[in-house]
Parts: structure tokens; C-alpha cells; sequence
């Protein structure tokens, strides 16, 4: 992983990056939270992974509210109850937004995977064998998320 990501700037881009995801997709705005509020929610999680120039890999972990509404707002349909196809389609493309907008802070040649959504303890299973660089935590009315970066 690109070693500029995990310095304090480099949190400032992944903060900045992943508001203005949330912005640009939905009208949602995200402001910081402790770390722990994202844990005590059920989450919906997105990995996608870096080749070649950088490896590692991102992970984004939204709590089911947050990606609920968030799905409800970008495909104009009343908010799901339960992981469908929409709110997969949905937290995919924030995740292709957030890790592509990161992409574009490391070495030319990086590769980026297409996303995995994971439902909730599946992400924190591929945690247990990830090592984390860095980590934001984001909130707002309705939920909570965080984006990871990660290296094996």
C-alpha cells in the first residue's frame, strides 16, 4: 500500500474522499464519530484490493441504515429492509468511488479489483487476516460508516 495513504494526510484524503461520495451520490453528509459506533451496528461492507504499483486493499464498512437510505436516495426506491440486489449495486459503485478516488493518490501503475459486497461479519472475517493501516469513521443522522485501508 501506497505509504502516504496512512499518514495524517493521507487520512485527511480518505475522510474528504469518502464525504464527498456520500455528497455527490446521495445529498449525504457525513461528519467524524468514534470508532466504536461503527461496531455496534450490523454492517454491510465492500473490499475491493490494489495491484502491481500498490497493493493492499480497502475496505468500506457501512452500517445497514446508512446503506439502506443511501440506496433508497441514489435509485429512487423506498429504503430496503434486508441486502438486496440494489443496496449491492449501490454500496459496490460507493466503494468503486471511494477506492478509485484513492487510486488516484498511488503510483500509476496500480490496479484496482472490481468490489466484493460482503454482509456484515464477512467483512470482519477478512479483517482477521488483513493487517490495517488506516482507518476513518464517519456519521450522520442516519448511520454510521468507516473506510479501511489494508495490507496483507
Amino acid at each position: 500500500m501506497h505509504e502516504g495513504l496512512y499518514t495524517v494526510d493521507g487520512c485527511v484524503a480518505q475522510r474528504r474522499i469518502a464525504q464527498d461520495a456520500f455528497s455527490a451520490m446521495a445529498g449525504i453528509d457525513l461528519g467524524s464519530c468514534d470508532s466504536h459506533s461503527v461496531h455496534d451496528e450490523m454492517l454491510i461492507s465492500a473490499l475491493l484490493h490494489y495491484n502491481d504499483g500498490a497493493g493492499g486493499s480497502v475496505l468500506i464498512e457501512c452500517g445497514q441504515k446508512l446503506a439502506f437510505e443511501l440506496t433508497s436516495r441514489v435509485m429512487s426506491v423506498p429504503a430496503p429492509d434486508f441486502l438486496d440486489n440494489d443496496v449491492r449495486d449501490v454500496i459496490g459503485e460507493l466503494a468503486n468511488i471511494i477506492g478509485g478516488n484513492l487510486k488516484a493518490l498511488m503510483p500509476p501503475d496500480t490496479r484496482i479489483s472490481m468490489p466484493e459486497v460482503l454482509n456484515g461479519p464477512e467483512g470482519r472475517l477478512f479483517l482477521s487476516s488483513e493487517k490495517r493501516l488506516s482507518r476513518i469513521c464517519l456519521a450522520c443522522d442516519i448511520g454510521c460508516c468507516s473506510v479501511s485501508l489494508l495490507d496483507k
